[in-house]
């Protein structure tokens, strides 16, 4: 029985597969409301914003500005369109609008990607009682910080007794 269901199965599949069927299209043209308005509105916002990952932007207000400029732009100038031009014309803003949404994600998130500094950096020092820099001198709360006094291998080696001590950095001169 499942021999002849697992053969039989994919034939009507197959069968069913092969079968054509005529397309007809509706003499009508398409409805076109809406389409200018979003494919504008999309155009708009990706061609400001592709252009400032061009020019390198990194302050993210300035994205966020200019695409909901360039999204009202683009939306009023696509209710001209879609008003004025035949029916093709709004759909194909909206099929290049969509088209162009993922380049211009990646072109804006490789413009304002986070980039390391050059060179090693300076690490710095815990706070103490005291900082003394060439500006001035302050008092500050110091961190304060509890250790083991050996490490586990110097207990297992050496038989050493495991202590804790309190670290209190007082002063910290920069110069």
């Amino acid at each position: 029985m499942r021999l002849l269901r697992s053969i039989v199965v994919p034939a009507i599949v197959a069968a069913v597969s092969a079968l054509s069927f005529d397309a007809h299209a509706l003499e009508a043209p398409p409805n076109t409301t809406g389409k200018g308005i979003a494919g504008g509105a999309l155009l708009g916002a990706e061609l400001v914003l592709a252009l400032e990952a061009a020019f390198d932007v990194e302050p993210t207000w300035a994205y966020v500005v200019g695409g909901l400029v360039g999204a009202g732009g683009g939306a009023v100038g696509g209710y001209f369109v879609e008003q004025e031009a035949d029916s093709r014309v709004p759909m194909f803003m909206l099929a290049g609008g969509m088209a162009l949404a993922i380049p211009t994600i990646v072109a804006v998130l490789s413009a304002t990607a986070y980039e390391p500094p050059e060179g090693p950096l300076e690490s710095a020092s815990p706070p103490a009682l005291v900082a003394v820099t060439d500006e001035n001198v302050s008092i500050r709360v110091p961190a304060v910080e509890l250790r083991e006094v050996h490490s586990r291998f110097e207990v297992a080696a050496y038989g050493a007794q495991q202590a804790t001590e309190v670290r209190v950095p007082v002063l910290n001169v920069l110069f």
